[in-house]
């Protein structure tokens, strides 16, 4: 199940989620649960694509993207360069320029800090990042990127990322949480969305999924 974040809740009668286990619940005025009148179980995500590679790949491509409102990347990956972790890149439309930014908050061991690429001074939209092959072994990264409404055309594109990842060489090594917000100074629909890494290949058996939401 891809992870849902809140910012997405908003779109029933109030703001606070709940499920029953079959649907998404919103908190009505009266202080009941309820899903919308109409909605057939509004607020589930529906599969557009997967991609499974079968061999290592530099770069991964979405480009069916029509017909939702928000969208949801799902990434879990590793890399083949020797590091322990890497950046992944996102970009969209084919839009390397700098016309991207992020803000985001890490977690690491017991360590908090923060770190912000600001104005638009990046030429790739940041989501996180996934181990190299200097990494623990078989460890992974896994990502989520949400994107609302990636079709509108009057505002610049927002996105928000949550990351884990395993970023050290050994068993029991520090593990690595991230909560991203991003955007694209670009008022354009977004038609395609590509995924690399900052260095080398994704590797075998890395998964990447996108899904839509009416």
């Amino acid at each position: 199940m891809p992870f849902n974040p809140g910012i997405f809740q908003g779109n029933g009668p109030g703001l606070v989620p709940a499920s029953d286990g079959s649907a998404t619940k919103y908190l009505s005025a009266n202080g009941g649960f309820s899903v919308p009148a109409g909605s057939g179980g509004s607020g589930a995500w529906t599969l557009i694509e997967r991609q499974v590679l079968a061999a290592t790949s530099s770069s991964i491509t979405f480009s069916s993207l029509a017909g939702y409102e928000d969208l949801l990347v799902s990434i879990m990956a590793r890399g083949d360069s020797a590091v322990t972790s890497l950046n992944v890149q996102c970009r969209f439309n084919g839009d390397s320029g700098t016309n991207y930014g992020y803000q985001k908050i890490q977690g690491t061991g017991t360590t908090a800090s923060v770190a912000n690429q600001g104005g638009t001074a990046a030429t790739f939209l940041f989501p996180g990042i996934v181990p190299g092959s200097t990494a623990q072994a078989n460890a992974c990264g896994y990502i989520d990127l949400a994107i609302p409404a990636y079709l509108r055309t009057v505002f610049n594109k927002i996105a928000f990322a949550k990351n884990s990842c395993q970023i050290g060489s050994t068993t029991g090594s520090t593990s690595l949480l991230q909560t991203i917000n991003g955007f694209w100074a670009n008022t354009a629909a977004i038609t395609s969305i590509n995924l690399s890494p900052a260095s080398g290949n994704f590797i075998i058996g890395s998964t990447f999924a996108v899904f839509g939401r009416a």
